[in-house]
């Protein structure tokens, strides 16, 4: 009795196996991440260096501007 002739439910099932999908998603959001910290501290920075007219357009004092820049860069509120 050939096992390609059989109609056991078990050997009829198993089929070619499919090749191994690994998806490694935590590298790209790792990455995200990192650049939108990046980009969060370079604003903080950039707010820190305003001049008090354009804190005024912005409506900040310059005690809430140099506050929000001395926040850590993980920090988003």
């Amino acid at each position: 009795m050939s096992c390609a002739n059989s109609s056991h439910p078990m050997l009829t099932a198993i089929a070619a196996p499919r090749p191994l999908r690994i998806r490694l998603k935590w590298p790209a959001t790792l990455w995200r991440w990192l650049g939108h910290m990046l980009e969060l501290r370079r604003q903080r920075r950039a707010l820190r260096d305003f001049g008090d007219r354009q804190l005024a357009d912005v409506g900040l004092t310059r005690e809430q501007a140099l506050r929000e820049a001395n926040k850590p860069f993980w920090t988003r509120v």
